[in-house]
């Protein structure tokens, strides 16, 4: 028994042996393979790290290099400011008056543009602006040619100033339409074209036929003038256009109505009103006084169809007795035959007299609009006030335009109605004392 335990530790000690033998090798084994692969890692590295520095070699010489280059641009620069300033200084030297003179001249040249782009001497003569314009806004010293044909220009303008010519330009009508027509300069103070004086448009380079023209006496001397081949009188406008560009500002009659408002238009319905009553009247009148002209030429046949037949019928059918009786017959023959003579005249006296109250009614309502607009907006802009106080002044206007004729009209239906009232007083009186005599209409 104890010799097997001791084979069986023997056995037992002589695989251990040959299993640390095996793993010793095992180990040796995978050192030298471990040891190989160290060896390449170390190899790749100290290449890598040979490549990188020379590439840092060459870095190095590039930014020497590039620095070099810059120190040699940098001195250039300063050598061409220098050299520059030089010159520029020599330039300055060498100008002397010219930089004085261009600068004259391109002051003069933009003052004379804006003169001549707002004168009518430009409708004849347009290419002159675009060669003051780039006198003016050049850059570098103008040449000899330019500076000559600048100071003709000036020569020029003086002696167009003075002159009567006609040309062909484009003229825009009231409608908008542009074409071409034959124009007649006068001077710097205007145009003529076909007998209407034209407007000459700066900015747009156009001359414009306006719509509103002076009154008609100017307006037939400017047709006749554009039609003279001698000497002929015309009106000219001294602010070169702006007077007649006034024209185009003044309201007409309807443009008064319109600022007269409500009340404007009440007192003109009214107006309206009375002048058709009045003539309704003066045709009745005239009728009337005809018939009884016609009456008056035979006396002996009274008829039925005017005032005084009728009261010579009245007398004749009274009784010729009784005087009292004939003189109340008259003088009811004579009151039935008022009412006609007098028919209008008492509206036509209302009318006259509530025109002037409409329109200070007018005036009252365009004052309160005139102080509110005061009261909101200040006394700084006129404008704003011109609305209220073109409705006071208008229909003050307009109630005395309504007022004057329709009393004026009342006035003489008056007059004539109370002639003939007299007439058939006097025939009647004439019938009561004797024969019946003819009179005349007053």
């Amino acid at each position: 028994m104890r010799v097997l335990l001791i084979a069986l530790l023997l056995s037992l000690s002589l695989q251990a042996a040959d299993s640390m033998q095996a793993l010793l090798d095992r180990i040796t084994q995978e050192g030298s393979v471990e040891a190989i692969k160290e060896r390449e890692r170390l190899d790749r590295f100290l290449s890598d790290r040979d490549e990188r520095e020379r590439l840092l070699t060459e870095a190095r010489r590039e930014l020497a290099a590039e620095q070099a280059r810059t120190d040699q641009l940098t001195r250039a620069i300063d050598a061409n400011e220098a050299a520059l300033k030089e010159l520029e200084q020599v330039l300055h030297q060498r100008s002397g008056v010219l930089g004085e003179l261009f600068g004259v001249v391109r002051q003069y040249a933009g003052d004379f543009r804006a003169l001549a782009q707002e004168s009518v001497i430009t409708a004849q003569k347009r290419d002159r602006i675009a060669f003051l314009e780039r006198l003016s806004g050049s850059k570098a010293l103008p040449e000899a040619a330019d500076l000559e044909r600048f100071w003709h220009l000036m020569l020029e303008q003086i002696a167009a100033s003075g002159e009567i010519v006609r040309f062909e330009a484009p003229v825009v009508t009231p409608q908008g339409k542009s074409q071409s027509q034959s124009v007649v300069r006068l001077g710097d103070f205007g145009a003529i074209s076909q007998g209407r004086y034209l407007l000459w448009h700066g900015p747009s380079m156009a001359l414009v036929e306006p719509d509103a023209q002076p009154p008609g006496a100017l307006l037939s001397q400017a047709a006749d003038f554009s039609r003279s081949a001698s000497v002929a009188p015309v009106a000219v406008d001294p602010s070169g256009g702006g007077i007649l560009a006034l024209y185009e500002l003044r309201p007409d009659w309807s443009d008064r109505i319109v600022q007269g408002g409500l009340v404007g238009y009440l007192i003109l319905a009214l107006g309206a009103i009375g002048i058709v009553l009045g003539l309704l009247q003066v045709g009745r009148l005239f009728m009337i006084e005809r018939a009884t002209r016609r009456q008056l030429a035979h006396l002996e046949a009274p008829k039925a169809d005017n005032p005084l037949g009728r009261i010579l019928l009245a007398f004749k059918g009274a009784p010729q007795a009784d005087r009292e009786s004939q003189e109340a017959l008259m003088d009811e023959a004579i009151l039935r035959e008022l009412p006609p003579l007098e028919r209008g005249q008492g509206v036509l006296k209302l009318l006259a007299a509530v025109a002037p109250l409409l329109g200070l009614l007018g005036t009252v309502v365009g004052m309160i609009a005139t102080f509110q607009a005061i009261t909101l907006f200040g006394t700084g802009d006129p404008k704003m006030m011109a609305g209220g106080i073109s409705q006071a002044l208008v229909t003050t206007m307009l109630g005395l335009s309504v007022a004057v004729p329709l009393l004026f009209l009342h006035g003489w239906l008056r007059y004539r109605s109370n002639a003939l009232l007299e007439l058939f007083e006097s025939q009647s009186a004439g019938l009561m004392v004797g024969p019946a005599k003819g009179h005349n209409v007053a």
